[in-house]
């Protein structure tokens, strides 16, 4: 059970960082959630929810700031519960504390395994189908929420249950969405443009497992290994990297150390 002195302290620090920023938030370019946790939520959200699907769990909660800064924030949740494995990153304080990359692990254990198809179809019918798949992995890419395809029905579903995988660029990917060579160029640059440091740690948004290393993209991919056609282990990994990197824009112009002015009372010698 999450403390509620935790829960009052967290509802506040996001309803200011949100109330002062809430003009310049992002949007999330991904509509995607497993559980139904979904980018964009409010950490006190991620915790409320964990709290009533959770409520004997107690999250492991790190806390952060800026070198710069003295405003702390929720860095990362980490959550286990029985065969449930679920980490949360969020953005900074005055970006509202968002989520922006989420990794889920659930384990079966012998007896316990569900058809590892099943388990696939229930997917294309939650989600949609992928951008690319193969080897038991679906891979979804998005675009102002939109599931970026390569392919027609017939075309891409196959893909769903081969160990074969259609293997597409960057360069495809643009050529999919429109995009000329400017936009690669400048996707290709945004993560190294993004120089916020957390805790004295580079921005990763995507870590741990990240489904896309680099580019102002979201994505989502989906691990389903199978043992005698049964499904072992469902890994859910999901992050919206333009999200993030727009966050930290409004955290840099906002989270700075406050300037110390002398005092007029002189000191006492």
């Amino acid at each position: 059970m999450i403390p509620k002195t935790l829960t009052n302290a967290l509802c506040g620090a996001t309803l200011l960082a949100s109330t002062a920023t809430a003009q310049n938030l992002p949007e999330p370019t991904i509509d995607a959630e497993t559980l139904g946790f979904s980018i964009g939520m409010s950490a006190d959200e991620v915790l409320s929810r964990i709290q009533s699907e959770f409520s004997n769990v107690r999250p492991r909660i790190t806390e952060a700031r800026h070198p710069e800064s003295r405003q702390e924030f929720i860095y990362s949740v980490y959550l286990v519960a029985g065969e449930e494995r679920i980490t949360f990153f969020f953005t900074g304080h005055f970006s509202g504390n968002r989520l922006y990359s989420l990794t889920r692990e659930a384990r079966f254990p012998d007896g316990q395994r569900p058809s590892a198809y099943e388990t696939r179809q229930q997917l294309l019918s939650k989600y949609g189908l992928p951008t690319r798949a193969g080897g038991n992995t679906l891979f979804y890419n998005f675009d102002a929420d939109d599931v970026i395809s390569f392919g027609t029905n017939d075309e891409v579903r196959p893909l769903v249950e081969t160990d074969n995988w259609e293997s597409y660029g960057f360069s495809d990917l643009a050529r999919a969405m429109g995009k000329d060579a400017t936009w690669r160029r400048e996707q290709s640059r945004c993560h190294e443009n993004i120089e916020t440091v957390q805790n004295g740690r580079a921005y990763t948004p995507l870590n741990p497992n990240p489904p896309m290393s680099e580019n102002c993209m979201a994505a989502m991919k989906i691990e389903t290994p199978a043992v005698d056609g049964l499904l072992a282990t469902l890994k859910v990994h999901i992050g919206d990297f333009r999200f993030v990197a727009e966050s930290a824009l409004i955290d840099q112009a906002n989270d700075v150390r406050p300037v110390q002015e002398p005092s007029s009372d002189p000191a006492k010698l």
